[in-house]
């Protein structure tokens, strides 16, 4: 019973950044023709969802993971970091990954860069 009171209140504290979006025990899904998102993307990572991908038509892209702290050495980042597009930062109990880049004619080598840091990140033990 517990379970289904906090995913309430997750579901209500969500609606109340946006009244339009599409929300599930595990989704929040919006799309905005004008403006942006009221939340602050990294809380929302922080404390509902493990993962916040972010695709603009004027060329910004965003991925936004929340692992295990373990899953993760702080330095492996490093070796995919397209100068400073990547961040990492840790919580008491996880590490939080953000990508970003802005530059629509590198999207393919932002993109490589994303999946070859994803795919290294679920392969580690």
């Amino acid at each position: 019973m517990a379970d289904v009171r906090a995913t309430r209140l997750k579901s209500r504290q969500l609606r109340a950044i946006s009244t339009r979006a599409e929300i599930t025990a595990t989704n929040f899904t919006n799309t905005y023709e004008w403006g942006d998102l009221s939340g602050d993307p990294r809380r929302m990572v922080a404390r509902y969802f493990d993962a916040h991908p972010y695709v603009t038509n004027w060329g910004t892209h965003r991925l936004m993971l929340r692992l295990p702290r373990q899953a993760l050495n702080l330095s492996m980042p490093q070796a995919y970091c397209l100068g400073r597009h990547v961040e990492v930062w840790t919580a008491r109990t996880h590490l939080r990954l953000h990508t970003e880049y802005a530059n629509p004619r590198f999207d393919a080598q932002w993109s490589r860069s994303v999946v070859a840091l994803t795919d290294a990140t679920y392969s580690v033990p």
